[in-house]
């Protein structure tokens, strides 16, 4: 998988939220748990990337410029 993205997390994660989203019986509470994570992993993921930079270095940087950062590139 990390062959593809740099996060796994969030393709594996997209499903579940989704499905949460949509079989919850209450139409304010799916779409609002997914509102309410957007945010996390907006912040989360840019601190997870320098610090991979700051370890990795050169090599990292190589890397993310051949994997798509949370989702997989299109080739």
């Amino acid at each position: 998988m990390y062959i593809f993205s740099r996060d796994t997390g969030n393709p594996a994660e997209a499903p579940g939220r989704a499905a949460q989203a949509l079989l919850l019986q209450n139409w304010i509470a799916g779409p609002a748990s997914l509102v309410s994570l957007l945010p996390l992993d907006l912040v989360r993921v840019p601190q997870e990337e320098r610090k991979m930079l700051r370890h990795f270095g050169d090599e990292d940087r190589r890397y993310g410029e051949r994997t798509g950062r949370i989702f997989p590139r299109p080739r």
